[in-house]
């Protein structure tokens, strides 16, 4: 099961813990970097902050071990979020020579393959690492998101649905279950998703977000503004930007929509650079205002 709000910061403050008591202990402190990563993934971090968290511990982890495959990975990942590709793609080269079956290495290297607008490639890799590592929820989920960026939401939706009936716990299983259901027209069944989604994450407004876009699908456009205006007034946790900008395409709110993105490109979130390819933006075309926001971005 994906560790929550509360798993995570536990997880950080265990390997502060042992970083205490081992200021040389290279793998705790890539660790604390691989959570932060998570940390702003979710909203339960500011973008800004985790970057520069996570390009610190990076920093003293590899100081301390040169060969670590998992912190030149992780850093990668923070480098693509941050526009700089280049020292990106150079940090994940350095992880998989290390460690070619590095399976989440691996699945960070997909990542930052659909940052850079290599969507077959990332789809690719992303089959790599469930392979490497079958079990791993995190490979599942990826491969199902870089699935739906591909034009094949069906086949993304199949793979959340095993997620949801293999970890009935696991939150995070049915709001993006409820994602891929709301996009296929499946409204009820998105709905209640994300309902059971909300309850298990204690009301994460990163998880509500997913819940908005459901009830905006559903034609439940009062409510899911209601719900989706006042998350834009957290400040931690928060909503992830371009997720919650999702909500506005079905209820018609093109400006709103482009704001948030806005917003979330100003702030390096970590979904920005691939809402280009999300399907869920499709209604608003070639609009002007949407391609401004990704010029220049390979």
């Amino acid at each position: 099961m994906q560790a929550g709000h509360r798993g995570l910061q536990r997880a950080v403050e265990l390997f502060e813990k042992a970083c205490e008591a081992d200021p040389e202990f290279a793998v705790a402190h890539a660790a604390i970097a691989d959570c932060v990563l998570f940390q702003s993934m979710r909203g339960y971090v500011h973008p800004a902050e985790a970057f520069s968290i996570g390009l610190a511990r990076t920093a003293l982890a590899l100081e301390l071990d040169a060969e670590l495959a998992p912190a030149h990975a992780v850093r990668g990942w923070f480098y693509c979020v941050a526009d700089d590709l280049a020292k990106g793609f150079e940090s994940f080269e350095t992880a998989l020579s290390l460690d070619p079956e590095y399976a989440r290495g691996v699945m960070y290297y997909s990542y930052a393959q659909r940052l850079a607008g290599m969507r077959a490639e990332s789809l690719e890799t992303a089959h790599r690492a469930v392979k490497l590592d079958p079990h791993a929820i995190l490979h599942q989920r990826g491969l199902a998101w870089r699935l739906f960026c591909c034009g094949m939401p069906e086949e993304a939706l199949e793979i959340e649905r095993g997620r949801v009936r293999d970890y009935p716990e696991d939150a995070e299983a049915h709001g993006i279950f409820g994602i891929y259901a709301a996009f296929l027209g499946l409204h009820d069944e998105a709905v209640k998703a994300t309902e059971r989604a909300i309850h298990l994450a204690a009301n994460s407004p990163g998880v509500m977000t997913l819940h908005t876009y459901a009830l905006a699908c559903a034609g439940r456009h009062d409510q899911a503004r209601a719900l989706a205006d006042s998350l834009q007034n957290e400040e931690l946790p928060r909503a992830p930007r371009s997720h919650l900008a999702m909500t506005y395409v079905p209820l018609g709110d093109h400006d709103r929509a482009l704001e948030l993105l806005r917003e979330a490109r100003e702030e390096k979130c970590p979904w920005f650079r691939n809402a280009r390819f999300d399907p869920r933006l499709e209604s608003l075309g070639t609009d002007s205002r949407l391609l401004a926001l990704f010029e220049g971005l390979p």
